[in-house]
């Protein structure tokens, strides 16, 4: 009977949770550690839904709830956010979430598939996007090195000509460049800064310090001029973020990194590198992730409305926010109380 479903909150760090994640396949992004990321490094309030027949656990959910304007925001985890084991045909998914977000007091649900394993869509206002992933297939080096178009190549030798240097960093101060890279790219490309140093700096942390993936730089003279955020999981690494200065771009930095993050999965015996999604509309770094060979893999994002009046009012907030007139003023803040922030 439908009746017989349920949802139990659990704490990601807890003994239920753990005991679904040992049970079935997932990934970093589903773990207390990755939640550990999004609560010091976003002020997010992590939290586990299992979805449960009687006593028995079924399928579960790794999110965080996030309190914007007057909105209280879940999203099961970012950058990939599905559901961890198998859901029967006969659960009531979108029913028993609309319900479960109610009572807790959401706004909205969001969840996104992972590459392959595709969400059930049935109740939920769906959006199309997509990742790229590198499938490496037990190569060498060498082999995909052999097998990179000539512009790849020729890209990253451009690079060694010209002087640049690839370092895996693990001090606070690299991290620190990094972040700095990383507001350069936002500038470069008109963009609010997603991310500020507390973000940075739990990923150097919880993912860096734990052995979990790291950071790239790219040095020139001396100076860090591009750096690449990977973070590795099962057969998986991930390219999580990046960012580069504007004048060093025609040194080819970023190609020469990216080359380095793949090489280093390739030694660890990786399957696959996953660029990750790229936003929507943004085709020129669709086009540096597809020029790698990565084939293209369909996603959905899957959104549920709890409050509808809500979640109106803050979207019509977050347009005004992305406006052409608003977007400058409020960039030039979020650099500047990032940078307020870093010193």
């Amino acid at each position: 009977m439908a009746s017989d479903w349920h949802i139990i909150n659990v704490d990601l760090d807890g003994a239920a949770w753990q005991q679904l994640l040992d049970a079935e396949p997932h990934s970093m992004f589903d773990t207390a550690t990755w939640g550990r990321v999004l609560a010091d490094g976003l002020g997010a309030e992590p939290a586990g839904w299992i979805v449960q027949q009687g006593t028995n656990p079924v399928c579960g959910l790794a999110g965080f709830t996030k309190r914007s304007l007057w909105a209280r925001l879940f999203f099961a985890n970012i950058p990939y956010g599905g559901l961890v084991g198998e859901v029967p045909d006969a659960l009531p998914l979108a029913s028993l979430f609309a319900a479960h977000a109610k009572t807790a007091g959401l706004t909205r649900v969001r969840l996104t598939d992972y590459p392959g394993r595709p969400l059930p869509t049935d109740g939920f206002h769906c959006h199309d996007s997509s990742t790229h992933v590198l499938e490496l297939g037990g190569r060498t080096w060498d082999e995909l090195w052999q097998g990179f178009k000539r512009n790849i190549r020729r890209d990253i030798r451009i690079a060694e000509k010209k002087g640049v240097t690839a370092v895996w960093c693990s001090d606070e101060d690299g991290y620190r460049a990094f972040y700095q890279l990383y507001l350069d790219s936002m500038r470069r490309n008109s963009a609010i800064p997603k991310y500020g140093w507390a973000f940075i700096d739990a990923l150097r942390r919880h993912i860096g310090d734990g052995g979990h993936g790291g950071l790239f730089l790219a040095m020139k003279d001396d100076r860090a001029v591009a750096g690449v955020m990977v973070v590795d999981s099962g057969d998986t690494s991930f390219y999580l973020m990046g960012g580069s200065t504007s004048a060093d771009l025609k040194h080819c930095p970023n190609d020469l990194l990216i080359g380095e993050a793949i090489k280093r999965a390739a030694s660890m015996g990786k399957s696959r590198f996953d660029f990750l999604p790229s936003g929507p509309g943004d085709t020129a770094l669709m086009q540096f992730k597809a020029k790698w060979g990565a084939r293209e893999v369909p996603l959905r994002t899957l959104d549920l409305t709890a409050q509808p009046l809500r979640l109106a009012l803050w979207q019509a907030a977050y347009r005004i926010a992305e406006s052409a007139a608003v977007r400058p003023i409020l960039q030039a803040w979020q650099t500047h109380r990032s940078n307020s922030r870093n010193n």
